[in-house]
């Protein structure tokens, strides 16, 4: 079980975590031989449930204990301060600075966990080097859509949950799968045998991506599981909208998507004409307009792999990519409303 932090200051409430357990034993091996470590995976992966788990494993390991600070609200790193002061209950919170936050950490032994980093990066980054610095008892257990890029950071990537194989004949065999067990408990009951099939084809189409299948769960006890299969079989379409960032996949997708710069946003909206792996040659073609443009377009590419936008799929010589499905079909919607839409189709099927 994981405690997450209620906002109200009430005790924690506790949810089920599945599938976690080699990558919750690999954070908790780090962070016994590093004072930091990034938790990093695509929107909606669970990088912030990981980190919790971590942090409930190891909590009586620091006299203090762990302080958990939600960054996800800030803008701007203008009120990182004062974000930070407010987690651990310093009095005036809005009025304290980095210096009173390290001179009253300089003594402490504690776990801090800063989850959701990626918006105010480069703030957080030189937050984190002050107080690795000057405050030797403190650890930090980052989560983030790509690293801080700190000397001696060590960073973690979450994989997404193993999902079944193509052949499920009975509920018994499907629920032998993370993906599985978690949208059942999601869905609030244990699947019956005739729709085992289904939700297996459900987890594989939706990359085993514990938010995707959350909000999936969710939609089966309204339209069934058969009618949710049959939707998400005819594709991912998204429409574009706004919400609170963990209240739908699209939100968490559109959260990544503002991360990205102009030209990853680009390539990115390219690469989802790619349905299957591709090489990073086969990127470079349909990304780029010219050989001009083939670094510009490299460190595109380089920025999606360091941003989680792009999974690996291959690490021998020859290695592939490609994107998550809920990732393929959110950029195939915005490659659609965009102006380029004709002329990369055109070059797509010339490839």
């Amino acid at each position: 079980m994981v405690w997450l932090p209620q906002a109200d200051g009430a005790p924690p409430r506790a949810t089920r975590v599945h599938g976690r357990e080699t990558v919750v034993a690999a954070l908790a091996g780090e962070l016994a031989l590093r004072r930091i470590v990034t938790v990093t995976g695509t929107g909606g992966i669970g990088k912030t449930t990981v980190a919790l788990a971590v942090a409930e494993h190891m909590h009586k390991q620091w006299r203090q204990g762990v302080v958990y600070v939600d960054l996800a609200p800030l803008a701007d790193g203008g009120k990182l301060a004062a974000t930070l002061a407010a987690a651990l209950v310093m009095e005036r919170p809005a009025q304290r600075t980095m210096d009173d936050i390290v001179e009253a950490l300089r003594s402490h032994h504690m776990l801090l966990v800063l989850d959701s980093c990626e918006r105010v990066l480069d703030d957080v980054a030189d937050m984190a080097d002050v107080l690795l610095e000057r405050a030797q008892g403190m650890r930090l257990l980052a989560t983030s859509r790509e690293p801080l890029g700190l000397p001696g950071e060590s960073v973690v990537q979450v994989p997404p949950l193993a999902v079944p194989p193509d052949a499920v004949s009975c509920a018994e065999q499907a629920m032998g799968w993370p993906a599985v067990r978690l949208f059942a408990d999601r869905m609030g009951r244990v699947p019956t045998d005739d729709e085992a099939a289904d939700i297996a084809g459900i987890c594989r189409r939706l990359d085993g991506i514990p938010l995707a299948l959350e909000l999936a769960a969710a939609n089966a006890g309204v339209l069934g599981v058969r009618a949710l299969a049959r939707r998400l079989g005819d594709g991912l379409h998204w429409q574009g909208g706004q919400s609170g960032r963990h209240r739908t996949m699209e939100a968490a997708l559109d959260w990544s998507y503002a991360l990205l710069g102009e030209q990853e946003r680009q390539l990115l909206q390219r690469l989802s004409l790619l349905r299957r792996g591709f090489s990073l040659d086969e990127a470079l073609h349909l990304g780029a307009d010219n050989l001009a443009a083939w670094p510009d377009t490299l460190d595109a590419f380089e920025g999606l792999l360091r941003k989680s936008m792009l999974a690996t799929i291959s690490d021998t010589d020859a290695r592939r990519y490609r994107l998550l499905e809920t990732t393929r079909g959110y950029a195939a919607a915005r490659l659609a409303e965009s102006n380029d839409y004709r002329r990369v189709v055109a070059r797509y099927e010339a490839m």
